[in-house]
């Protein structure tokens, strides 16, 4: 090892008896018996130190495997927490809570007593930060990797779980619909609709649409008998609408959905709870725009096959959900491959 010299500017060869195995969660500086600070970059040479909690300098393929492990099992457990269908929101709540603390308390202890270590060696020795680095390296990412394994598990589990495997259980749960008639059939005889499928006189009334602009244009257009709304007078409330999000002229013609798929119209029916009250908005102004009235207005999404749309978005979720199971491992594994070279080139340059 190479010792600095308290007095003197010189480095003067000092050879050191072969240290006990110590765990980095208990100290990252070792010290002489004066105790002025080691140059750890030595120890990296003749390779005579592990670590039970890192290792300093480049990991081989096994021990960066190891290493990635821990972060990869985080990710496919919260992703399954966050997509499940079967479990209950308080439940899945536990759950995560659980599996953050179990994958994250250990590496923030450990980080803990190492800054406490780096704070008493900066305060008694002349610490060189490349010597911090080297041995703070693994440590500092072994708690970072997994924080982000949890981030984006959530992040992309919430959206797939709220854009596809929601809406489909709640269609599921909901009845589905033949043959309607939209110059019959009310909001209040649908109301436990789902997939909707109108008979061949139902039509949507494109160049008289609705919309409001609150953070973003919602769309709705009325779905009438010959696809045209009637200036008549009538009783029979206007409850029925397709709608879209950023589709419309505001006032202008209501491009949203299978707006240019010839065929039998078809609806899913809109759940989203931040969306249903801009659309309700909507419908209101445009019953007092063209003099109708609207009572209980239901939402759809405009499909060509109702029966064929519901089946994809399921679909969609699933395939979405086993290629994230899939890729978020992967992708864990380049990042702590990456980290290995960045490891290795600070090494080469002596930084």
């Amino acid at each position: 090892f190479w010792l600095k010299c308290s007095n003197c500017r010189e480095r003067t060869p000092y050879h050191y008896p072969q240290p006990q195995t110590k765990s980095l969660s208990h100290t990252i500086v070792l010290h002489d018996m004066g105790g002025d600070f080691v140059d750890h970059f030595s120890q990296l040479k003749t390779r005579t130190i592990t670590r039970s909690h890192g290792t300093g300098g480049p990991l081989n393929g096994s021990r960066l495997c190891l290493f990635v492990l821990p972060s990869a099992v985080t990710f496919i457990c919260v992703e399954l927490l966050q997509t499940s269908t079967s479990l209950s929101p308080s439940l899945i709540k536990v759950l995560t809570i659980v599996v953050v603390a179990l994958a994250l308390l250990e590496p923030l202890f450990t980080n803990v007593l190492l800054l406490l270590g780096s704070l008493r060696s900066l305060c008694h020795s002349r610490v060189r930060g490349s010597a911090l680095l080297f041995w703070l390296w693994w440590p500092i990412w072994r708690l970072l990797l997994p924080m982000a394994a949890i981030y984006f598990a959530f992040e992309s589990g919430s959206f797939l779980y709220k854009h596809n495997l929601f809406p489909h259980l709640r269609l599921q749960q909901l009845q589905g619909y033949t043959d309607v008639d939209p110059s019959i059939a009310t909001g209040k005889r649908l109301q436990d609709s789902g997939v909707v499928e109108f008979n061949s006189s139902a039509g949507v009334d494109r160049a008289r649409s609705g919309c409001v602009r609150e953070s973003g244009t919602y769309c709705v257009a009325p779905i009438v008998l010959g696809g045209v709304v009637q200036n008549t007078s009538t009783t029979h409330p206007q409850d029925l609408f397709v709608v879209g999000m950023d589709c419309c002229g505001c006032p202008g013609e209501f491009r949203c959905g299978a707006w240019n798929i010839p065929g039998a119209l078809g609806g899913l029916r809109v759940l989203d709870t931040e969306k249903l009250p801009h659309y309700v908005n909507a419908a209101q102004e445009w019953g007092a725009t063209y003099g109708k009235s609207v009572k209980r207005p239901l939402f759809y999404e405009w499909v060509a096959d109702p029966l064929v749309a519901f089946n994809e978005l399921g679909d969609q979720g699933v395939e979405m959900k086993m290629l994230l199971l899939l890729v978020g491992p992967i992708a864990l594994l380049l990042v702590g491959f990456m980290l290995n070279l960045v490891m290795m080139l600070l090494c080469r340059l002596g930084l």
